[in-house]
């Protein structure tokens, strides 16, 4: 398994891969949190609430794009079928590169969070300090495990379709029904706690978790639903892919 991960990174390290994404990673981050102070009228939440969903719309995409792509190339190459040939398990291989993908998005995750707490704590350092620097690790934390999750769900719709556009395209899916789910969700009015259970569901999530920064119970819930959506996709990419014919 060691190995599938090091193939992994000589990969993205010889195709720039991670370079290119970090680099479009950062002029979204960047540009459109700075475009959403820019137009604000008074330094709020609400009204940055809009540019922050298309912040975190595009960079979830690009997340998916990133491991789609990689991933899908080492079908097109064979490299995957070279690993099973030369004797590791599918389990290995499968598993192996979800480890190696981790620290990536871990690391665009932790990019963003820098970013858009930074500008937060320049432009309104006494709401900064006063109300979110306490829970910033614990909401960081809830974005991660949210792209993390996608992360997985774009792999294992790679290694289910062996296709980077299976990928892309499976994991999109998956997007426009969370948000279909906070639609109807939303029209319940069920709620979890003291919050609606539709604010879990779809691209609006990250605005609720930074929204709710000081709801504890909000951010800890975030984390563990999406880390069990993270394990019933791992779970599901595998067993399909252990079934499958590569042949």
């Amino acid at each position: 398994m060691k190995n599938i991960c090091i193939q992994l990174f000589r990969r993205i390290k010889y195709t720039k891969a991670f370079i290119k994404t970090l680099i479009v990673f950062l002029l979204i981050s960047v540009t459109t949190i700075l475009s959403g102070v820019a137009q604000m009228n008074e330094y709020t939440l609400n009204e940055f609430s809009g540019s922050f969903d298309t912040c975190t719309m595009f960079s979830t995409i690009i997340i998916i794009a990133f491991v789609s792509l990689t991933s899908g190339a080492e079908f097109k190459n064979k490299t995957i079928y070279y690993a099973i040939m030369n004797g590791y398990s599918r389990k290995e291989v499968f598993i192996g590169k979800f480890i190696g993908f981790l620290p990536y998005v871990i690391s665009l995750s932790i990019v963003q969070c820098v970013i858009l707490y930074s500008v937060f704590a320049f432009i309104t350092p006494d709401t900064f300090y006063d109300t979110y620097v306490d829970n910033v690790i614990l909401n960081s934390l809830a974005f991660t495990v949210t792209y993390i999750s996608y992360s997985i769900l774009s792999l294992s719709f790679c290694f289910i379709t062996r296709s980077a556009i299976g990928g892309i395209g499976g994991s999109l899916i998956i997007m426009i029904a969370f948000n279909i789910m906070f639609f109807l969700l939303n029209l319940t009015g069920i709620k979890l706690f003291s919050f609606e259970l539709s604010h879990l569901f779809g691209m609006f999530l990250f605005r609720f978790l930074l929204e709710n920064t000081t709801d504890s119970i909000f951010q800890i819930s975030s984390v563990f639903l999406y880390t069990f959506l993270s394990v019933c996709y791992l779970l599901t990419g595998y067993i399909i892919f252990r079934k499958e014919d590569l042949i």
